[in-house]
């Protein structure tokens, strides 16, 4: 079932224009241009979240919150603020609008489809299992040229999906040209997935970063089940959990520390604590990772995996202890979003005189 939206804005071609968008994208949309009917569509239909202008008028958008904080306790509520001065003068900001009951702020200037990121944002593996317009089968392959920085890889025999796919799997062609081999919606291929693997010999699937959050949700759920079932191996725990915390760490250094990207990373900290907690013999398998992967986001998730297994050790270890410790251990290398890309995946020996004295700089 579609998730529904309610849109509050008092410019009827961005309305127009966002409707078709969310549409697109499978959501269930109804629009209003002002505060009065807000709250009466409020009052007749149940939302997954209203997007609303800061600058409505008939109830401005502080009294249609105040309504909402009173009557619907639990609604999303993203505001949109049109004018960046109001944020920059003090009077408009995301504590304000917090203590009103915002979930979010977002100011513009933005492109459109940054709503689909911000809603994602907010929902949980059922939202999003629930809102896949589901399909018998699987669709037509079809080629797409698109830039390779917007794409995400993972090896194909560490793919896991679920009876529908979450979103669109790619297979990569050449340089900046891919094919889509299953659709989000479509029944989950095996077979298809196999072809590739077995007769052409390819290695790695490829997704959107924008559907990255998907990933990191669905497989970071798998990642509890599998940690829970005691007949499957602990290097496949380990090596699950691993592809989640790198995701994820690419995720924060791409779009960085917003509030849900904290939250998702919370739970992959929850899931690291329920690995240490079920395997005392946890250190013989982390010695074969240690030089399984030289990347950056694979080195964050061994310093967090061994910190982790070692403050197991200590009488005074909690799970509040093991999973902030888990958290300041993903993020210990974050600073680093603030060099050139060249950095992320470049060792300090392997660094020119100068990009080594940028580097010691850096955050």
């Amino acid at each position: 079932m579609a998730l529904k939206i309610l849109l509050v804005d008092p410019d009827e071609a961005w309305l127009s224009k966002a409707k078709s968008f969310l549409i697109a994208q499978m959501y269930e949309v109804a629009v209003v241009s002002n505060g009065r009917e807000a709250q009466l569509a409020l009052y007749n239909e149940k939302f997954f979240a209203v997007i609303m202008n800061y600058d409505i008028q008939h109830h401005s958008c502080t009294q249609v919150l105040k309504f909402i904080k009173s009557n619907y306790t639990n609604q999303r509520v993203i505001v949109i603020v049109d004018n960046k001065e109001l944020v920059d003068n003090g009077v408009v900001s995301e504590e304000k609008l917090q203590k009103l009951g915002v979930t979010e702020m977002a100011v513009k200037p933005f492109e459109i489809p940054y709503l689909k990121e911000l809603l994602e944002g907010h929902q949980s593996l059922g939202d999003l299992m629930a809102s896949v317009t589901k399909k018998e089968g699987a669709s037509e392959e079809q080629e797409v040229t698109a830039t390779d920085e917007n794409f995400s890889r993972i090896k194909i025999e560490e793919f896991y999906s679920s009876q529908a796919v979450l979103f669109d799997i790619y297979i990569k062609l050449k340089e900046d040209k891919y094919l889509k081999i299953l659709h989000a919606g479509d029944t989950f291929s095996k077979e298809r997935i196999d072809k590739y693997k077995n007769e052409k010999k390819l290695d790695s699937l490829y997704f959107h970063n924008s559907d990255r959050r998907k990933f990191i949700q669905y497989n970071n759920h798998l990642a509890k089940k599998l940690i829970e079932n005691k007949a499957v191996p602990v290097f496949n725990k380990v090596n699950q959990l691993k592809n989640v915390s790198e995701k994820f760490i690419e995720e924060a250094f791409t779009v960085g520390l917003k509030p849900q990207v904290i939250e998702q990373g919370r739970e992959v900290c929850e899931t690291v604590y329920k690995l240490i907690e079920s395997q005392p013999n946890l250190y013989s398998v982390l010695k074969s990772f240690q030089n399984f992967d030289p990347t950056a986001f694979a080195h964050s998730f061994l310093v967090t995996l061994y910190s982790t297994a070692i403050i197991k050790q200590f009488e005074w270890q909690s799970k509040t202890t093991i999973e902030t410790t888990a958290m300041a251990c993903m993020f210990h290398d974050i600073g680093k979003i603030l060099l050139p890309k060249e950095f992320i995946n470049l060792r300090p020996k392997d660094m020119s005189p100068e990009q080594l004295e940028m580097y010691k700089k850096h955050p």
